[in-house]
């Protein structure tokens, strides 16, 4: 009896030693995964601080095209300053040519008339985009207008000069006078026909100017509403990262309990076998999960990318077509 008592008592002692050694194995297996847990937060933190350096990124491109665009502003207003000086030149030229033709008084109005034109146009520039565009379209207007009036006045000129050729073929002593002011007449025509010519191009270079900045114009409206996309939608994925989270952690917690609750039923007897099979397929499924996880996000980078130098590709291109206009 006491030799069986023995026996038994030195198996049951193999068996407890036997069970130490598996719960030291959960242990373990339970640490390495709390350490790739641990390793996966730490991938998506660097994720998260890598989208940061990327927004910084294109923080800093975005000062850097406003920087570009200021000094494009400032060599615009330098080119129209040279402009103004030079339309002011032809200007004075005309008003000298106009005043070997015509009488003081007429150079005098003249005169005050530019000077209140120049102020309003100092003024219209100070004013919106869109009031500047309708006074020029007024300014076209009247200047259309004003050229009526000057080929009404041609025609009117031309009539009086064909009534003075009638007269004057009548009187054959002054024939040679006669040719004189047909010569002249047609030499003055002449110089009339290439003005008009000259205001036609004139009028042709604004429009198309008006053209190219309106499609400008509708090119930035454009890349404003892709940016406020962007924005949104990085929004939206910092909200994601966050759900996703707390899952995470919900899963492990989950995750523990169930394993401390098979090491006590392991701890009684029977069904431990099932649930560890069961906690490894559980963990097999979510591995494969967050690679799925990881291969999306490369994929999404890789897009991101393409779409910047596309992006960046477009607005070199735009500011060779400027440069070139100019």
């Amino acid at each position: 009896m006491e030799k069986g008592w023995k026996e038994g008592r030195g198996g049951g002692e193999g068996v407890g030693g036997g069970g130490g050694e598996e719960e030291e194995e959960e242990e373990k297996e339970e640490e390495e995964e709390e350490e790739e847990e641990e390793e996966e937060e730490e991938e998506e933190e660097e994720e998260e601080e890598e989208e940061e350096e990327e927004e910084e990124e294109e923080e800093e491109e975005e000062e850097e095209e406003e920087e570009e665009e200021e000094e494009e502003g400032e060599e615009e207003e330098e080119e129209e300053e040279e402009e103004e000086e030079e339309e002011e030149e032809e200007e004075e030229d005309e008003e000298e040519e106009e005043e070997e033709e015509e009488e003081e008084e007429e150079e005098e109005e003249e005169e005050e008339e530019e000077d209140e034109e120049e102020e309003e146009e100092e003024e219209d520039e100070e004013e919106e985009e869109e009031e500047e565009e309708d006074e020029e379209e007024e300014e076209e207007e009247e200047e259309e207008e004003e050229e009526e009036e000057e080929d009404e006045e041609e025609e009117e000129e031309e009539e009086e000069d064909e009534e003075e050729e009638e007269e004057e073929e009548e009187d054959d002593d002054d024939d040679d006078d006669e040719e004189e002011e047909e010569e002249e007449e047609e030499e003055e025509e002449e110089e009339e026909e290439e003005e008009e010519e000259d205001e036609d191009d004139e009028v042709e270079e604004v429009e198309e100017e008006e053209e190219e900045e309106e499609e400008e114009e509708e090119e930035e409206e454009e890349e404003e509403e892709e940016e406020d996309e962007e924005k949104k939608r990085r929004r939206r994925r910092r909200r994601g990262k966050k759900k996703k989270r707390r899952r995470e952690e919900e899963g492990r917690r989950r995750r523990r309990g169930r394993r401390r609750r098979r090491r006590r039923r392991g701890g009684r007897g029977g069904g431990g076998e099932e649930e560890e099979e069961e906690e490894k397929k559980r963990g097999e499924e979510e591995e494969e999960g967050r690679r799925g996880k990881k291969k999306k996000k490369k994929k999404k980078k890789k897009k991101r990318k393409t779409k910047r130098k596309k992006k960046k590709k477009k607005k070199k291109k735009k500011k060779k077509k400027r440069r070139r206009r100019r």
